[in-house]
């Protein structure tokens, strides 16, 4: 009886592996097809400036609470991080265009 135990013991492990090594398989495929595929334009400069207009400019679109509704901070903890940054590492200061 032990034998018939130990010869399905084995049969479960190696399902197992296979099963284990299938998946990972599978992933490696998936993640080079993600390397494989172009990328996407995505218009960088154009949400930028939208950003920009809508939540930091004169005459912004968006209100102080509007800025903390979607942010989860107020607009101006959020300055302040900037040039706390800014401050403390030149490599995230705006260079001139």
């Amino acid at each position: 009886m032990q034998e018939l135990y130990d010869w399905d013991m084995e049969d479960k492990d190696e399902d197992s592996i296979n099963i284990f090594e299938e998946l990972e398989t599978e992933a490696e495929e998936e993640k080079i097809q993600a390397q494989l595929q172009p990328n996407k334009e995505q218009s960088h400069l154009e949400g930028h400036q939208k950003l920009l207009q809508d939540y930091f400019v004169q005459g912004l679109t968006y209100s102080n609470t509007d800025f903390k509704q979607q942010f989860r901070m107020r607009r101006e903890l959020f300055l302040n991080i900037v040039a706390d940054v800014e401050a403390a590492c030149p490599y995230f200061v705006q260079k001139p265009l």
